[in-house]
C-alpha cells in the first residue's frame, strides 16, 4: 500500500493480510483509494481483512493524508485496531473495526493532531472500551451513519478534538454514557443519532446518554437525537447539570427541542434533519432515504423524511407469508388467498395475486377469494410492492381435486403389551388439517396433526377399549369413526400347580409315549377351570421313560415349529423344565400348544400348570435383580437353622418380605424362582405349591436323580399368608437353593406378551465355547423383529440350554453391566446337556438398553456351549 502514488487506487483481494502502517499521501484532486474485494452482503462480512495475527495495532495510518478506505475489515489486535495519528482527510467508509476476540483497548483512535478524519457506514462492536476515541487535538472529526458499541465504557468519546460532528449513528452502550465531550471539544455537533443502553441490567442504573463538559457546552450542538433509556438514570449531563427529561433539559439549555424518547415504537422514522453536518443520502446497509407515507414527516432540512441513527427503515415489511384457506380444494369452491405476517407500518403496500391459473390480480387488499374449475395442481405466486419496488415475493402450491365427500378413517395397531398406535386415514376433497384420538379410557383426547398420521397411546389396564378419531378439513367440517381395540398383553392368574398331562396315566387324553420327531397337541384354553380365553400358559414340563437323546419344543398351536428347545434329554433320565409359552389363538388351534419330540425314540411326558394369562387385568409382574432367599445348607431362609431337608418333609418358605423387602409384605400372589436340589440321597422330586393348601397336588416342580445338582425355574402361587411350600417326594435328604427373579401381583404393572419362539443366539455357531468368568451381554429387542424396540421392556423369557460341558459348573443371567449376583440358572455336569427358564430383568444401563448377560462360573480348563432361544417379554407399554 505504501507503493501507491496520488491517484491511484489499490485493490485488495479476498484474503487475511497481516498488520499494516500506512505513510504515504494522497493530495486532494488525487487522493490514494484502498478497495477491499467486493461485499454483496454489505456491512461485516468483508472478503479483505487486515491484521491478520496482529501482536500490535492491526492498521496504523501515520503522517498521511487523503486516504480513502473502502470494504475493509480490519481484525482486532491485542493494543489496538485502527490507529490514525498526525494525519488528515482519511475516510473510512463500509469498514468493520474489530473482528475475533472482545478487544481491551478502542477499536478507533484519532490522534495527534489529525484533521478531517471521517468514519462512515462502519461497525464499530463489541470492544470493552470505547469504540472511538478522538483526542490530541485532533479537529473536524465526523463520526456519520455507524453503528458503535461498547460493553464497559463510553462508545463514543471526545476530548480535546474540537469540531468534531457526530450524525446519524446508532449508538448502544452498557452501564455508560454513549457519547462524553471534553472541555476542548468546541463547536461539536450531535444530531440524529439514536441511543440505547441496558440499564436494567446495571446494578446502580447507567450514565447519562450524553454527557457535556461545562466548557464545551456553550458552542455544542444537541438536537434531533432518540434516546432509549430504561432505567431511572437522567437522560443528559449538560453544563455540569443533570436533567432527568428532555423537556427539563430543553428549557434549561435551549438544545434538544426535537429529541425523542424511544419505546419499541417507530419514534425515529421520518424525524430527522437532513441538513444536519456529515448526513449522509444512504444509511448503513446502503439503502436510500424513504419517505413513508403512512408515517408523518417531522423532520427538518430540504428532505424532512430522513430517519434517525445508522438505519433507513425502507419498508414496515418484516415477513410476507402467503397463505390459502386449503392447500386441497375440490372445484367449483372458493379459497381465500391471504398476505399476512406484516408488522410494523402500512405504508402503500400492494399486492399482486397470480393464481396460476392464469387469473391474476393486484389489489392493497390483503385478502382475496379464488374459484378453481379445473382439476390440477396450481402455483400461486404472491408479489407485495412498496415504495420500493418488489419487496417480496412468495409462492405456494394447491390440489384442485372432483368433489368428494368427508370420510373419516383409521387403523390401530398394537405395540407392546398396553400400547395402542392408532393411524388417521380420513380422506376429503379439502385437505383434512388435524385430528384428536380419544382412546376410550376417560383420558383427555390427544390431539394431531396431518404431519404424523399416527398417535401412541399406552393404556394403564388391559382390556378392550373403544377408540374414536375424528378428523377436522380445513373449512372446519369433522368426521368421525370409532374401532375396538384390545390390548395385546395378558396378566398372570395362579392357578394349582395342577396337573394336565401325564401320558403314563392318560391324563390330557393320551395314553401312549409320544413317538419319535411326533408332536402332541394339548389343551390349555378350558382345561379344568383355566378360561377359554387364555393366552398364555406357565408350566412344569417333564421328561421321562426316554429311549433316546433329544430335546422338547412347546411353541402356540397353529405356528410354525421354531427351531428352539425347552428340555434336553438322555436315555433314562427324569428332566422337568418350566416353560411360558403362548397359547394358539387361531380358529382351528384356539387354546392349545403344541409339544414337538425331537428325537429318533419315544418319551413319556408330564405338564403341570402353575398359572395362565389372559388379556384382562390380573396379576402383572414386577422383575427383581436375581438375588438368593433360601439356601439349607447355610440356613438362609430358614431362620438359621442349616438343615437338609427329610424324605417325605415339607419345607416352607417365607415369600413376603424376602430379599431384604424387595417382595412386598403382602399382595404377592406368585414369585418366580429357580429352585436347585443339592446333595440329594436319593432320586425323587420336589413338589412347590402354596403354602395353606388343603392338599398337596399331584404335581412336581424339580425332578433329580441322586447326587444331581438340578435347577429349575418355577412360578408358584404363593399363599394368603405369603409364604410357599416345598415337599421333598424322595426317599432321602436333599439341600435346597431358591433365587427369585420376581413376583406376580395386583399392583404390578407389567404385562406379558409371548411371541413366536426364536434363536437369539447360539455359541456354536458364533464365538465358540464359553469359559470360566466369560459369556455373552444380549440385546433381545435388537435381532427380534417381534419385539417393538422403542418400548421400555423389563423382563424378558429365556430358556438357556448348556450343552458339550466338558466340566462341572453353572451360569448366572443377571442384567447387562450390571454387578454378578450370588446366585445361578443352569447348573451342568460334564458330558450332559441341560436347560432351564430364566425370566430375567432387563438391563437399564442406558434407560434402558434392554440387555443381560451370562456369566459361566466353572474350574479352569471348563468350556461349554450356550444356546439362548427367547420366548416373550413383559412390559408396561
Amino acid at each position: 500500500m505504501n507503493a501507491a502514488s496520488p491517484g491511484q487506487t489499490v485493490y485488495v483481494e479476498s484474503g487475511s493480510y497481516p498488520a499494516t502502517t500506512i505513510t504515504h499521501s494522497g493530495t486532494a484532486a488525487a487522493p490514494i483509494n484502498i478497495v477491499g474485494a467486493p461485499d454483496y452482503r454489505h456491512g461485516s462480512f468483508h472478503q479483505a481483512w487486515i491484521g491478520y495475527l496482529a501482536t500490535g495495532v492491526s492498521l496504523t495510518v501515520s503522517g498521511s493524508s487523503y486516504l480513502n478506505f473502502e470494504d475493509i475489515g480490519v481484525e482486532t489486535g491485542p493494543t489496538g485496531t485502527v490507529s490514525v495519528s498526525g494525519s488528515s482527510h482519511i475516510t473510512f467508509d463500509n469498514t468493520t473495526f474489530g473482528y475475533g476476540v472482545t478487544l481491551n483497548a478502542p477499536l478507533a483512535v484519532v490522534t495527534g493532531s489529525s484533521q478531517a478524519i471521517t468514519i462512515g457506514h462502519s461497525y464499530l462492536t463489541d470492544s470493552h472500551t470505547s469504540a472511538v476515541v478522538v483526542n490530541g487535538g485532533s479537529a473536524n472529526t465526523v463520526i456519520s451513519t455507524d453503528y458503535l458499541t461498547s460493553t464497559d465504557s463510553v462508545a463514543v468519546s471526545l476530548d480535546d478534538a474540537p469540531g468534531a460532528i457526530v450524525t446519524s449513528n446508532t449508538i448502544r452502550s452498557y452501564c455508560k454514557s454513549g457519547l462524553t465531550l471534553g472541555a476542548a471539544d468546541t463547536a461539536a455537533v450531535i444530531e440524529n443519532n439514536t441511543f440505547t443502553d441496558s440499564a436494567d441490567s446495571c446494578p446502580n442504573g447507567s450514565a447519562p446518554q450524553v454527557s457535556v463538559d461545562p466548557a464545551a457546552s456553550p458552542t455544542a450542538t444537541e438536537d434531533y437525537n432518540t434516546l432509549a433509556v430504561t432505567g431511572t438514570q437522567p437522560y443528559y449531563a449538560w453544563g455540569g447539570t443533570d436533567y432527568a427529561t428532555i423537556a427539563q433539559f430543553a428549557a434549561a439549555t435551549g438544545q434538544g427541542s426535537h429529541d425523542t424518547v424511544y419505546k419499541n415504537t417507530y419514534t425515529p422514522v421520518d424525524s430527522a434533519n437532513s441538513a444536519a453536518p456529515g448526513e449522509s443520502a444512504t444509511d448503513l446497509l446502503g439503502n436510500p432515504r424513504i419517505d413513508l407515507a403512512s408515517v408523518a414527516n417531522t423532520g427538518a432540512g430540504p428532505e424532512s423524511y430522513f430517519d434517525r441513527g445508522a438505519y433507513e427503515i425502507v419498508s414496515p415489511l418484516q415477513s410476507a407469508v402467503f397463505l390459502a384457506s386449503a392447500s386441497q380444494a375440490p372445484t367449483g369452491s372458493p379459497v381465500t388467498f391471504t398476505a399476512k405476517g406484516f408488522t410494523g407500518l402500512a405504508d402503500g403496500l400492494s399486492y399482486d395475486f397470480d393464481f396460476g391459473d392464469g387469473t391474476t390480480q393486484t389489489t392493497t387488499n390483503t385478502s382475496l377469494s379464488h374459484t378453481y374449475t379445473q382439476v390440477g395442481t396450481y402455483t400461486a405466486t404472491l408479489t407485495v410492492s412498496g415504495v420500493t419496488g418488489v419487496i417480496k415475493k412468495s409462492t405456494l402450491q394447491l390440489a384442485v381435486v372432483p368433489p368428494a365427500p368427508f370420510v373419516a378413517a383409521m387403523s390401530v395397531a398394537a405395540a407392546g403389551t398396553m400400547t395402542a398406535i392408532a393411524t388417521n386415514k380420513s380422506t376429503d376433497a379439502w385437505d383434512v388439517t388435524g385430528y384428536t384420538v380419544d382412546f376410550g379410557d376417560g383420558s383427555t383426547p390427544m390431539q394431531a396433526v396431518v404431519s404424523a398420521p399416527s398417535v401412541t397411546y399406552s393404556y394403564k389396564k388391559l382390556g378392550t377399549y373403544t377408540i374414536k378419531i375424528t378428523a377436522t378439513d380445513s373449512q372446519g367440517n369433522t368426521a368421525t369413526t370409532s374401532q375396538q381395540f384390545t390390548t395385546a398383553g395378558s396378566q398372570y392368574t395362579a392357578y394349582g400347580p395342577v396337573r394336565i398331562l401325564d401320558t403314563r396315566h392318560g391324563i390330557g387324553g393320551v395314553t401312549t409315549p409320544l413317538g419319535a420327531n411326533a408332536t402332541l397337541r394339548l389343551k390349555i384354553g378350558g382345561a379344568g377351570a383355566i378360561p377359554a380365553n387364555v393366552s398364555a400358559v406357565a408350566l412344569n414340563l417333564t421328561v421321562t421313560n426316554p429311549s433316546g437323546t433329544g430335546y422338547i419344543t412347546a411353541y402356540p398351536d397353529g405356528q410354525a415349529k421354531p427351531q428352539t428347545s425347552n428340555i434336553d434329554y438322555s436315555p433314562g433320565l427324569t428332566k422337568a423344565s418350566s416353560v411360558l409359552v403362548g397359547v394358539g389363538s387361531g380358529s382351528a388351534s384356539s387354546g392349545e400348544i403344541d409339544l414337538y419330540n425331537g428325537s429318533a425314540g419315544t418319551v413319556d411326558l408330564i405338564a403341570d400348570v402353575t398359572g395362565y394369562f389372559t388379556a384382562t387385568t390380573a396379576a402383572g409382574y414386577t422383575p427383581l435383580y436375581p438375588a438368593r432367599i433360601l439356601d439349607t445348607r447355610s440356613g438362609l431362609g430358614t431362620g438359621g437353622t442349616k438343615s437338609t431337608v427329610g424324605a417325605g418333609n415339607t419345607l416352607t418358605l417365607t415369600v413376603a418380605g424376602a430379599d431384604s423387602g424387595s417382595l412386598p409384605a403382602s399382595g404377592v400372589s406368585a414369585v418366580a424362582l429357580n429352585l436347585t436340589a443339592v446333595n440329594e440321597a436319593t432320586g425323587g422330586y420336589v413338589t412347590a405349591y402354596p403354602d395353606g393348601a388343603a392338599t398337596r397336588p399331584l404335581a412336581s416342580s424339580l425332578d433329580f436323580a441322586a447326587g444331581q445338582t438340578v435347577p429349575n425355574t418355577v412360578i408358584v402361587p404363593v399363599g394368603a399368608d405369603g409364604k410357599i411350600d416345598l415337599y421333598n417326594g424322595s426317599g432321602g435328604t436333599i439341600d435346597l437353593i431358591a433365587d427369585v427373579q420376581g413376583y406376580f401381583s395386583a399392583a404390578s404393572p407389567d404385562a406379558y406378551l409371548p411371541i413366536a419362539p426364536a434363536r437369539l443366539y447360539d455359541s456354536r455357531n458364533t464365538g465358540g465355547p464359553l469359559t470360566n468368568g466369560n459369556g455373552p451381554y444380549l440385546q433381545p429387542l435388537g435381532p427380534n423383529p417381534a419385539i417393538n424396540g422403542t418400548l421400555s421392556t423389563v423382563a424378558f423369557v429365556y430358556n438357556l440350554t448348556v450343552t458339550q460341558p466338558t466340566g462341572n459348573g453353572f451360569a448366572v443371567v443377571y442384567p447387562g453391566y450390571g454387578p454378578i449376583p450370588q446366585t445361578s440358572n443352569v447348573n451342568f455336569t460334564a458330558g450332559q446337556t441341560n436347560a432351564n427358564t430364566a425370566i430375567a430383568q432387563a438391563g437399564v444401563n442406558y434407560a434402558p438398553d434392554n440387555s443381560f448377560t451370562i456369566k459361566f462360573n466353572a474350574p479352569s480348563g471348563t468350556s461349554a456351549q450356550l444356546i439362548v432361544d427367547l420366548f416373550g417379554y413383559f412390559s408396561a407399554e
